[in-house]
């Protein structure tokens, strides 16, 4: 079809809209932008700063939350000390001489001041809320969180933390609460295994960042501590501790009546050496009268039948006998052994059957004794070997600091 000018008219499958200019799609686009408000728009600068406070709000709650979440607090016996590193902060006192002690919050940095994971948290004494110790792990100081743990405060109070091997602290952060409280931590001393790392005073309505120096208290431990002989396997310390005194309190004798018998006693130290009597200062047995033969208690050689060489007494009435070693110098004892009586041509059953045994007054072991035979045969048959604390072959001795 032609029209009144002569040019074919096509038509055309697209609306003649589509074929805008690009003057006309520059306009439009600025029109349409104008009329899109941003963040920026919407928010004005005076309101920004409270915006911001309540994003990092809730940040710092969600981080709280996913501290106690962890349950890392345990009771101080089930600590993992296995190839761990311990940390231990001492409380020495708090602000106003409280009997409650409270805390905001623990937090360990290493040399770059990136947070250490803690692996589990513990205190001595056992807190009495264990989910307050978790509390306190986190690396934000909120208000609400002022008071994450709150103990009764006894001497020597402390906080300890296990981290593993392969981190190096240097720093630990130490936080009280905004509020002026009487309870808040004051002066502290921290620990890393056995050496002393660092000292301070922890603001009482804020915190303060240790720093843990090892060497720079090398020397005030020298001059302050007291080094102490102690023994080590590798799992750590033996718990075993010189003593002064071994008790041996009979309970019972295999005739139950008012006659004690007994062949011998050995004492045996760490070293598996036996304690002779230039060791001894003083032997004491209660609860007996007409006692003969008390020096031949720890006499070398108890193999023998002879009654001569024997200890016999008579049981005053009523009353439980015991024999007490009083020792020159504190020593490691680690065995007792007890001969009993064994004296041929008399009665065997003047011998020993039940014995407690306790060092410096503390019950270590408690057991039975094998009546005698009369014979020398088979002498160690009527002895019982009494296992006060286990020697590991590996056993290593070592100082540390008290």
């Amino acid at each position: 079809m032609i029209n009144g000018k002569g040019v074919a008219a096509v038509k055309s499958c697209f609306p003649m809209q589509t074929f805008a200019s690009n003057k006309n799609l520059s306009l439009a686009k600025s029109r349409n932008m104008s009329n899109v408000k941003t963040f920026s728009n919407l928010i004005h600068p005076s309101e920004t700063k409270p915006v911001f406070d309540v994003l990092s709000k809730r940040k710092s709650i969600a981080l709280i939350n996913v501290n106690s979440c962890a349950k890392k607090a345990v009771k101080y016996r089930n600590l993992n000390k296995l190839n761990k590193k311990i940390i231990i902060i001492k409380i020495e006192s708090t602000w106003g001489n409280s009997s409650e002690i409270t805390l905001s919050s623990l937090a360990i940095y290493d040399e770059q001041k990136k947070p250490i994971p803690v692996t589990n948290i513990s205190s001595i004494p056992d807190p009495s809320n264990l989910s307050s110790l978790d509390g306190i792990l986190t690396e934000t100081y909120h208000r609400q969180n002022h008071k994450s743990f709150c103990e009764k405060f006894e001497k020597g109070f402390s906080i300890i933390l296990s981290i593993e091997n392969m981190y190096e602290p240097k720093v630990i952060r130490i936080l009280n609460s905004f509020e002026k409280l009487n309870s808040a931590v004051k002066c502290v001393s921290i620990y890393e295994g056995t050496s002393l790392v660092s000292r301070g005073i922890i603001p009482q309505q804020f915190g303060t960042n240790l720093q843990l120096v090892k060497n720079e208290f090398e020397s005030y431990k020298m001059m302050i501590l007291p080094k102490v002989k102690a023994f080590t396997d590798q799992y750590g310390i033996l718990p075993i501790k010189p003593v002064t005194q071994i008790d041996i309190q009979v309970l019972e004798t295999y005739n139950n009546v008012n006659k004690l018998g007994i062949n011998g006693i050995d004492l045996v130290d760490i070293h598996g050496q036996l304690v002779s009597c230039e060791d001894i200062s003083e032997i004491h047995v209660n609860g007996v009268e007409n006692a003969v033969n008390r020096s031949l208690l720890l006499r070398p050689n108890k193999e023998t039948n002879d009654f001569h060489d024997m200890f016999l007494s008579d049981v005053i009435q009523g009353q439980i006998p015991s024999i007490t070693f009083i020792l020159k110098k504190p020593m490691y004892i680690s065995k007792v052994f007890i001969w009993n009586f064994n004296a041929e041509r008399r009665s065997l059953r003047f011998g020993i059957k039940k014995v407690k045994i306790r060092e410096n007054g503390k019950c270590i072991w408690c057991g039975k004794i094998p009546i005698g035979t009369g014979k020398v045969f088979n002498l160690e048959k009527t002895v019982q070997c009494a296992v006060l604390h286990e020697v590991p072959e590996n056993m290593i001795h070592i100082e540390i600091q008290n």
